[in-house]
């Protein structure tokens, strides 16, 4: 995306960052953790401009709330599913104590699915038939992946039928800037 050369490491989400996070970067032998700050970190040692079609106020405050809406709501609910169903990539039992103090945990199920879709059902509104958020792809297809991955069937057939849009935009994400994905 940004033309910076990689080398993905598969560790098959056995190992994390010394912050405990995954994703993470080490580069120069130095561990750069947590998406927005390694976004920050490269664009800055590789001198990138990544919000260069951002420059109006207005459509960076849309880009950082469409940003929030993914990475701090809809988030918590795929934790939430991944609680749910712990043998999703190994996770901890201690993911629905970080959901209730969150407050995410503290609801049922049923309203976990509602509070979902609606928000999937927004995002999908403001994607409409872009192929990028904004123009650009940004960050934003790590939890959406993840919450695709984890849902129940019926969340599947929903996102599938009224959020199709998401599906295609998740798909573009991977096959342009993200090959190395096998889900």
């Amino acid at each position: 995306m940004a033309d910076i050369p990689y080398q993905n490491v598969d560790n098959e989400f056995k190992y994390k960052s010394l912050k405990g996070q995954i994703p993470f970067v080490e580069l120069n032998g130095r561990q750069i953790a947590d998406t927005n700050i390694i976004i920050d970190e490269l664009t800055k040692i590789f001198h990138i401009q990544m919000d260069d079609q951002l420059v109006e106020p207005s459509v960076y405050a849309q880009a950082y709330a469409i940003h929030s809406l993914i990475e701090d709501t809809l988030r918590w609910y795929c934790i939430y599913y991944r609680a749910l169903n712990n043998t999703f990539f190994g996770t901890e039992d201690g993911l629905m104590d970080q959901c209730k103090a969150q407050g995410v945990g503290r609801l049922t199920p049923s309203e976990v699915d509602t509070f979902a879709r609606k928000h999937l059902k927004a995002l999908s509104v403001l994607l409409g038939d872009k192929n990028y958020l904004m123009g650009r792809c940004h960050g934003f297809w790590t939890p959406l992946h993840v919450l695709l991955l984890s849902t129940e069937q019926g969340h599947q057939n929903f996102i599938e039928s009224d959020c199709r849009n998401v599906v295609d935009y998740l798909r573009n994400i991977k096959e342009v800037f993200i090959g190395f994905i096998n889900h």
